[in-house]
C-alpha cells in the first residue's frame, strides 16, 4: 500500500502540469516617434525616460535629443508618464518647475495633440515625442520600447 503513494508522486515528478502561457503585455496606448533619418530602432523606459527629463541629451551618433510632450491634461501623457517615468504628469511637470527655477534645465515642448506631436518630429532630426496607439505614423519611425 505505501507504495502507491510513491507510485503517484513519481509520476506527478516525471510529468508535471503543462506550463501556462505567459500573459501577454497589454498593448501600449501610445507609439514613440522619432524621425525617419534617425538610427534609433529602440529604446528602454529608462532611456526614453532620460530623454524626457533631460538626463540623456543626444542620440548615439551626436544629434541633440529634443523631446516633444503632449500637454498636460492629454490621456496619452497620462499613460506615457506613468508607464515611462512611473510618475503622474503633475510629478513630472514639478520636476521640470524645480530644474527651471533652479537655471538648470528646460522642459520639452508641448504640443497639442497627435498631429502637432508628429508636424514636430517631422520637421526635427533629433525630436522624439509619442501619439496615442491609434495615431497614423507617416513620416516618422516608430520606435520599439523594452522594459
Amino acid at each position: 500500500m505505501a507504495a502507491v503513494p510513491c507510485l503517484v508522486a513519481a509520476a506527478l515528478l516525471a510529468f508535471p502540469p503543462p506550463a501556462r502561457p505567459q500573459a501577454s503585455p497589454p498593448p501600449s496606448p501610445y507609439k514613440v516617434v522619432v524621425h525617419p533619418g534617425n538610427a534609433a530602432t529602440a529604446l528602454t523606459r529608462q532611456e526614453l525616460s532620460a530623454i524626457f527629463l533631460g538626463r540623456k541629451t543626444a542620440w548615439a551618433d551626436g544629434t541633440r535629443a529634443v523631446p516633444i510632450d503632449q500637454v498636460e491634461a492629454s490621456p496619452v501623457r497620462e499613460a506615457f508618464s506613468r508607464t515611462v517615468h512611473g510618475r503622474k504628469p503633475a510629478s513630472v511637470k514639478s520636476y521640470w518647475l524645480q530644474l527651471l527655477f533652479s537655471g538648470r534645465g528646460v522642459p520639452p515642448v508641448e504640443k497639442a495633440g497627435d498631429d502637432q506631436v508628429l508636424e514636430a518630429v517631422r520637421a526635427r532630426a533629433g525630436a522624439v515625442g509619442y501619439v496615442a496607439a491609434g495615431a497614423r505614423t507617416d513620416g516618422v519611425k516608430v520606435l520599439q520600447v523594452r522594459p
